[in-house]
Parts: structure tokens; sequence; C-alpha cells
């Protein structure tokens, strides 16, 4: 092979070369802006805690707890309590909820569900500890003060 040959088939795949390489730099360049505007991930925050029954004095299983965001249309979040009356809410922004549960109890004692307002900002997990009111409260919501027991 001629030196002339040699030269121009060494140029061309130097220029080759040199080409892809302006040519990945230009798809690497692009590509670190896109990756710079993505949004880091909102944080999400867990309601947990345990719902008692007051009258029978135990924990009270298959409770169904309800997260509803405040001044929101949305549908709540849910969690059914499990045999120790423990429940946990996942995945929730930040936001203020009311938090509360339904069980056959409430409705036996012809009781209304209790909330408790809960502010989820900075901290991850938030306890909430529900339970049907004891006994006595019971009785004075129905009868009224006067016809509570004194202990």
């Amino acid at each position: 092979m001629s030196f002339a040959k040699r030269l121009f088939a060494n140029g061309f795949r130097r220029e080759c070369r040199l080409a892809l390489a302006g040519v990945c730099s230009l798809i690497i360049g692009a590509a670190l802006p896109l990756h710079a505007q993505v949004t880091p991930p909102r944080t999400l925050h867990r309601v947990a805690g345990t719902v008692f029954d007051s009258v029978a004095n135990k924990p009270l299983a298959g409770a169904v707890v309800q997260v509803a965001m405040q001044d929101s249309a949305g549908a709540p979040s849910t969690a059914t309590t499990d045999i120790s009356g423990r429940y946990v809410v996942p995945s929730l922004p930040a936001g203020r909820y009311l938090v509360g549960f339904y069980h056959d109890a409430l409705t036996s004692l012809g009781l209304d569900a209790p909330t408790q307002a809960v502010t989820l900002a900075s901290d991850t997990l938030a306890t909430v500890d529900l339970a049907i009111p004891s006994s006595r409260t019971i009785v004075v919501l129905r009868c009224g003060d006067a016809s509570a027991r004194p202990d």
C-alpha cells in the first residue's frame, strides 16, 4: 500500500473516531441538563397507632381506620387494625388530616366515630392512638353528667 493511501486511510479512521467522540459528547452533554432538572421525590408520611376498646378493656381488632385530608374532597386512605389493634396508613403527602375509625362496636353503642386532627409536616411518622370511650364517658354522653356514678 502506498504512503498516500495509508495516510488517507489512517486520517479517515481518525476523523471517524473524532466524529464519534463528538457525537457521544453531545449525547452525554444533552442528557446532563435533563438529569439536573429531575425533581427530588417528595417526602411521604405515615400515620400509625393503636385502636383500643375501652368498654371491653382490650385492643380493637378489625377496626377500619380512615385518614382524610382536611379541606379535600378526595377519598380517605384506610387501614384495618390487626389482632393487637395496630394499624399503619402509609404514603401520605404533607398536610392536615383527620383520623378516625369505624367498627360495629361503635354502632352497637350508638356512638359516632371519634376523630383526631394531625398535621404531617417534618416528621415522617405520626402516632395517633384512638379508642372507644370508656363506659363512664358513654353514660355521661347518653344520660348527662348527673347520671355518672362517682368512682
